[in-house]
């Protein structure tokens, strides 16, 4: 079965680690997986360059390689974004579902996955304080909704 994995939480939160383990897990069972992260647009020279002014041009370019990815046949496609807010990733949706996928939504589950101030230490990516805890709220509602939806459609 074909399968797009839309990891949910903050900056720091574990995703990464997980997409990781999805990854080693989907092939050792012999699918061909990629992870997606829009993080790697910034990476140059094995360093983490991270530029406001072109974050809108880094999603893009993560979405034509999802596009590229769907094309190539992966069997299973991890999206390793924040993806705190179904406006991130509704088009990865779209897209999976009209090319017969299957979509997961998955959460770290780290100790500190929901704990402000660890996430605040732990993130990379130097994510102000004050955003993480936007992170976070969004990340709490949007697995809520989702935790809804699959509960719903499993009522069906």
């Amino acid at each position: 079965m074909k399968t797009l994995y839309i990891l949910i939480g903050a900056s720091g939160s574990g995703k990464s680690t997980l997409a990781k383990q999805i990854k080693d897990t989907c092939s050792i069972r012999g699918h061909p997986t990629i992870v997606l992260s829009t993080d790697n647009y910034f990476m140059k020279d094995g360093e983490y360059r991270f530029r406001l002014d072109e974050l809108s041009k880094a999603h893009q370019w993560n979405f034509n390689r999802f596009l590229i990815a769907i094309e190539e046949k992966f069997n299973t496609i991890i999206l390793d974004n924040t993806n705190v807010a179904f406006s991130h990733f509704q088009r990865y949706i779209d897209v999976a579902a009209v090319g017969g996928y299957n979509v997961e939504y998955c959460s770290p589950r780290t100790p500190w996955a929901e704990d402000l101030e660890v996430l605040n230490c732990k993130n990379v990516h130097q994510v102000p304080k004050e955003t993480l805890a936007k992170q976070l709220a969004q990340a709490k509602l949007t697995n809520y909704v989702v935790a809804l939806e699959t509960r719903n459609s499993e009522l069906i």
